[in-house]
Order: structure tokens, then sequence, then C-alpha cells
């Protein structure tokens, strides 16, 4: 970790994907380039937990939506239970990481399908909680669990 900030915005503080007060947040925050990650912790009303743009974002758009936002109330000791054990935070780096869901594509998209790591089984739709071993929802295909 390489340093912190604390801002107070009210704006900022329940901004929303894809908003101009994400825009705004970002903008003025930011430090460093596409490679630093920048994480901004707000609580986001809207339901959902986090967000992280895919490399391919600054591409297009520059460095104006980099970074990862998740809803405070998820990391570890938050009130978000059981979505409170930072867990939010690992998922949304995964997708600033270039990570896709493992569900992506689903099981009959050819080539790019699931999260595009080898070993990883694609699944058909996506898990909630801790399911049982029965994420082999595409059979014979590779990367499938045995």
């Amino acid at each position: 970790l390489k340093g912190t900030t604390t801002t107070a915005n009210n704006a900022w503080f329940v901004a929303g994907p894809d908003t101009t007060d994400e825009a705004d947040m970002k903008g003025a925050l930011r430090v460093g380039d596409a490679s630093t990650l920048n994480l901004y912790s707000l609580a986001n009303d809207e339901g959902i937990l986090g967000w992280g743009y895919f490399p391919s974002w600054i591409n297009t758009y520059g460095l104006t939506g980099d970074g990862v936002v998740v809803d405070y109330r998820t990391l570890p000791g938050g009130i978000a239970a059981p979505y409170n054990e930072g867990q939010t935070l690992t998922h949304e780096v995964g997708h600033w990481m270039g990570l896709y869901h493992t569900f992506q594509g689903g099981c009959n998209k050819k080539g790019k399908r699931g999260d595009q790591v080898k070993d990883t089984p694609a699944v058909a739709a996506p898990n909630f909680g801790c399911p049982a071993d029965n994420t082999n929802t595409c059979p014979g295909k590779k990367g499938q669990l045995k």
C-alpha cells in the first residue's frame, strides 16, 4: 500500500457506475497511471456491491473510469452480510486485472468463454453463496471439474 487519502464529498459518496459523479470523483482523486490500482469506497444505495472496469476501458475512455469501487459495507466488519468479508473487493480487482466471470458466455460460446483462464470451469449461470461442488454445469468442456 503506497498511500491513502480520505475525502468527504456527499455526491461522490453515493456515486453510481458510469455517472458524472463517478467521473468527477475519479478525475479529482486518481493517482498514477494505468498500472496503479486506485480503490474507492462509498455507499451505493442502488444495490450494487462494487464495480471495476476491464483494462480495455482505458483504450476507449482513457483513465476517466479506471479504478475499483466497492461499497464500504462489503469490507470485513461491514453490515452487508453475507457480502461483508471483502470478497467484493477481490472480485472487482479481478475485473480490473482483466478477468471475466466464470459464467461469461455460458457453455455454448465458442472460443472465449468463462473467465478465459484454462483451468477454471465455465459455468452456465452465476453461483451465489457457497454452493456444493455443483459448478460443473457445462459437462464435457475443457477445464471442467472432474
